[in-house]
């Protein structure tokens, strides 16, 4: 994820307001769509595994966040492969500028999440990779590769963790949720103010695995995570796989995710656990 160091306070939030369901009517996902992200997710896996703990080349972004030659080298891999396969589709990546960001059909690709863990030889980093259409992200792969973990799936394609169903904990009590985010630097100072408030209610807060959170979440190990400061190829991803799961993603007033989000994410096991937060924080 991408962590900024003391980003500018977001202004002032409008009243929030229960999310929107997932659309009824889904996105003419078609197998090749799916065929598609999972070659793109298997090549990543394989080329970050072959360079884990190895040197590279590091470079620090104008956001702050790092970026290694390996980050480039597989989104430049990807970009390639969904060209050829769907030359009208749209990209938007973490490394490179997009591609036909207003086609109906637009691609959210993230090489590397978590670089900071990655250079530093920490095996959960992980790599997303999106599928959008007419801006409602309908299909979505979290991948680990040290621990040889996906998840992937999207509102009308239920999520698999290792190609099994799983399912988010429907666990209900906030003084029983497990909350993870990936670091409190992510955070403006009134943003950290609504985390502690809802670490303050947990039975547990924990940082620092980056996508791999997601992951829990959707297979049913912890219950909240609430990140900021994230940008489109940070977070469209993530949302297919947890709706998949049966648990409820938005933005931090309870909007949905799209690429014209502010870059806050609240994501929880059930509905009911969701609007518990947004209670607390909003009244």
């Amino acid at each position: 994820m991408a962590a900024h160091a003391n980003p500018p306070p977001p202004p002032s939030p409008p009243s929030p307001r229960t999310p929107r369901a997932p659309p009824t009517s889904p996105a003419p996902l078609q197998q090749a769509h799916i065929d598609c992200a999972c070659t793109l997710a298997q090549k990543g896996r394989d080329l970050l595994r072959q360079q884990f703990r190895q040197t590279h080349i590091i470079n620090v972004k104008a956001d702050a966040t790092l970026v290694t030659d390996i980050d480039k080298r597989i989104e430049t891999l990807w970009r390639d492969t969904i060209a050829r396969t769907f030359p009208d589709h749209g990209i938007i990546g973490e490394e490179f500028p997009p591609v036909r960001e207003d086609a109906p059909w637009l691609w959210s690709l993230d090489p590397l999440d978590g670089t900071s863990a990655f250079v530093s030889g920490s095996p959960l980093y992980g790599l997303l990779v999106g599928l959008c259409y007419h801006e409602t992200p309908c299909y979505g792969i979290i991948a680990s590769p040290q621990q040889n973990e996906q998840w992937q799936g999207g509102p009308h394609q239920p999520t698999t963790w290792q190609n099994k169903p799983c399912r988010t904990r429907q666990q209900n009590s906030l003084n029983q949720a497990l909350l993870y985010a990936t670091t409190p630097d992510m955070f403006s100072p009134q943003q950290y103010a609504l985390f502690q408030r809802l670490s303050g209610q947990c039975l547990a807060t924990r940082y620092g695995v980056d996508c791999y959170a997601y992951g829990l979440l959707a297979s049913g190990f912890i219950d909240i995570v609430a990140e900021a400061s994230m940008k489109p190829a940070d977070y469209l991803a993530l949302a297919p796989v947890i709706q998949g799961a049966g648990g409820t993603i938005t933005d931090w007033l309870g909007k949905p995710l799209s690429r014209h989000s502010d870059g806050s994410v609240l994501a929880c096991s059930t509905h009911t656990l969701h609007q518990h937060v947004l209670n607390l924080w909003h009244g």
